[in-house]
C-alpha cells in the first residue's frame, strides 16, 4: 500500500474538495504551479468542433482519480533527482483535463511535475520534458514561445517536447505547431486538411514498452508529410502523429519532438470506437523520458596509418609525373631549321 493510502482521511477529503472546486470553476491547482503570465495572448473566440462522444464530467472524474492516486501526494523520499517535467496547460476544459491526466501518470512514474496555467513561463531552465496541452491554442502559441521551446530543445541532449494538436476543425493550433516544426528545422508540413478514424500502424519506438502494433484515434487530424522526422503512426496517405529523434531537427539537434493531432487519446480514452489510445500514450511518455539517439551524419576520417599510406601514394604519384615529363624530348620543328 503506497504512502497516499496511508495518509489521513481528512487529507484525502481536502485534496478531493480542492480538485472538485477547481473542476467546477474551470481552474487548475495541482502539483507545483507556474503562475507567471505568458507573453502570448488569447486567440479570441474558441471554435467548437464535433468530436466523438466527449464527456467532460466523466473525464474530469477520471482526471480526479488519477491525481488522487498520484505519487505527488506521497511524502518526499531520499534518492536520486527525479526528472523535472513542465506541463503547459491551456485554459479550455479539455486542455485542463489533459493536464490532470498527464500530471497523474507522470507523477506516479516518479517524475517531478510543474504546471504552467498561462502559457510558457519565462524560464525553462531545469526541465527535461515539456507537455503542451493547448489543443485549442488558448492562450495562443506565440513566436516568442516557439523560440523558447527551440532554446529548450538545444539546452541539453535528450530534452523532449510533446505538442497536442487537433483534427482539421482546429487549424489555428495545427498551423502554429507546424510553424514551430519548420522553425526547428523539421521541414515544411501542411496542417491537417482531413480527419481520420482509420486504424494506423504504430512505428518503432512507439510499439513498446506496452506492446501494440496499431492505434485508432477518435477523429484525428491527418498530415501527409513527416518532414525530416517520421510518422509515429501512419495509414495510407499520411498519419496522425509525428516524431523527431535527436539529430533530425536541423536547428535543434539535441532535442526530440512528438506531435499528435488529437486530444481524445488523453482526455476521453478509452474513447468508444478508438483502439489502443492509452497504450500509445504510455509509450509516448516512455519515449519522452529517454529519446533514442540517432547518430549525426559523420565525415569519414583516416587513421594515422591511413594518412601515412595516402602521403606515400601522393609522393609516388608526384615522382611518376615528374619522371614522365623529364623523359619527353623537346620536339624540333623541321621548318625552323
Amino acid at each position: 500500500m503506497n504512502a497516499f493510502f496511508r495518509s489521513s482521511a481528512s487529507g484525502m477529503l481536502s485534496h478531493a474538495g480542492r480538485l472538485l472546486d477547481l473542476a467546477q470553476t474551470d481552474s487548475l491547482a495541482t502539483g507545483s504551479l507556474e503562475t507567471a503570465d505568458a507573453t502570448g495572448s488569447s486567440s479570441g473566440t474558441r471554435s467548437r468542433k464535433a468530436k466523438p462522444i466527449r464527456s467532460i464530467l466523466a473525464s474530469s472524474f477520471l482526471g480526479l482519480i488519477g491525481l488522487l492516486t498520484a505519487g505527488s501526494f506521497a511524502p518526499a523520499q531520499a534518492g536520486p533527482p527525479r526528472p523535472s517535467i513542465l506541463i503547459v496547460s491551456g485554459s479550455d476544459p479539455y486542455a485542463r483535463i489533459a493536464t490532470f491526466i498527464l500530471n497523474g501518470e507522470l507523477t506516479t512514474a516518479g517524475n517531478t511535475v510543474t504546471i504552467a496555467l498561462f502559457g510558457v513561463p519565462p524560464s525553462l531552465t531545469g526541465y527535461t520534458q515539456i507537455y503542451d496541452t493547448r489543443h485549442e491554442n488558448i492562450p495562443a502559441f506565440t513566436v516568442i514561445e516557439m523560440n523558447q521551446y527551440l532554446a529548450f530543445l538545444n539546452a541539453a541532449p535528450g530534452n523532449a517536447l510533446f505538442l497536442i494538436g487537433e483534427n482539421a476543425d482546429l487549424s489555428m493550433r495545427n498551423t502554429t505547431i507546424n510553424q514551430f516544426i519548420a522553425l526547428a528545422g523539421g521541414g515544411t508540413i501542411a496542417a491537417p486538411a482531413t480527419n481520420s478514424v482509420n486504424s494506423e500502424t504504430v512505428n518503432s519506438p512507439f510499439t513498446g514498452p506496452t506492446p501494440i502494433s496499431t492505434v485508432t484515434f477518435a477523429a484525428c487530424g491527418l498530415v501527409t508529410s513527416s518532414g525530416t522526422g517520421a510518422f509515429a503512426s501512419h495509414e495510407s496517405g499520411g498519419g496522425c502523429s509525428l516524431f523527431f529523434d535527436q539529430h533530425t531537427l536541423q536547428n535543434a539537434p539535441n532535442g526530440a519532438l512528438v506531435v499528435v493531432y488529437n486530444v481524445n487519446f488523453v482526455v476521453t480514452a478509452p474513447t468508444p470506437g478508438a483502439v489502443n489510445e492509452i497504450a500509445f500514450r504510455q509509450n509516448l511518455e516512455h519515449f519522452a523520458s529517454a529519446p533514442p539517439v540517432v547518430p549525426p551524419s559523420a565525415v569519414p576520417s583516416l587513421t594515422t596509418w591511413g594518412m601515412i599510406l595516402l602521403a606515400l601514394a601522393l609522393c609516388g604519384f608526384g615522382v611518376t609525373v615528374i619522371s614522365r615529363h623529364a623523359s619527353v624530348a623537346p620536339r624540333v620543328d623541321a621548318n625552323l631549321s
